[in-house]
């Protein structure tokens, strides 16, 4: 949001949600763990590290969401864990941008002497809401086009490269988050 709104040109946003979690120092275990909940646009997990456990959730921004979704977290890891799991608990958060279904790539992350990359650009996957992947995937492609000397082509190359893998999953978001779906895989 904030390098957005610094350039030139007004841009569509974007799909916008929130991640928070705790990073549990010395709990562990040996799987991963997601959960889905009905009526939560999102889900939660639990990650296993070395020497501890990552766990968060994930959901629409608004009044009242970060507080409600850390709650929710909160409460079904002392389910999980125990009372004491949050006592030394270490808090991250983050905003997690997406595109639009149907955003075009011209218009949504590039324009005359700037183009934008990751997660400023809006990549990151609207199902897993991951976007490492696309933040790496389009600083190379880029790159590339700088190299080349045809920053133009950059639109283009990142929509060849993950733009219809992008798309399909902006669209098939509502139902992936639907109740019905939730409520046939959540056991």
């Amino acid at each position: 949001g904030t390098i957005r709104r610094r350039l030139p040109e007004r841009l569509p946003p974007l799909h916008q949600h929130l991640g928070l979690g705790y990073y549990l120092d010395g709990y562990t275990c040996d799987e991963i763990l997601l959960k889905f909940f009905p009526r939560l646009d999102g889900y939660l997990w639990v990650f296993p590290r070395t020497d501890h456990l990552a766990a968060g959730i994930c959901g629409p921004t608004g009044a009242g969401r970060g507080e409600a979704l850390r709650r929710q977290l909160g409460e079904f890891l002392v389910d999980l864990f125990g009372a004491r799991v949050l006592r030394r608990a270490r808090r991250y958060g983050a905003r997690i941008p997406s595109l639009p279904p149907g955003t075009s790539a011209g218009v949504s992350f590039q324009g005359e002497g700037w183009a934008l990359v990751g997660d400023a650009a809006g990549f990151v996957d609207p199902l897993t809401r991951e976007g490492i992947h696309y933040a790496l995937e389009s600083a190379h492609i880029l790159a590339d086009c700088l190299t080349r000397g045809a920053p133009a082509a950059y639109s283009l190359s990142c929509l060849r490269s993950f733009g219809s893998e992008m798309d399909w999953a902006a669209r098939r978001r509502g139902f992936f988050f639907s109740r019905a779906f939730v409520e046939a895989f959540t056991f």
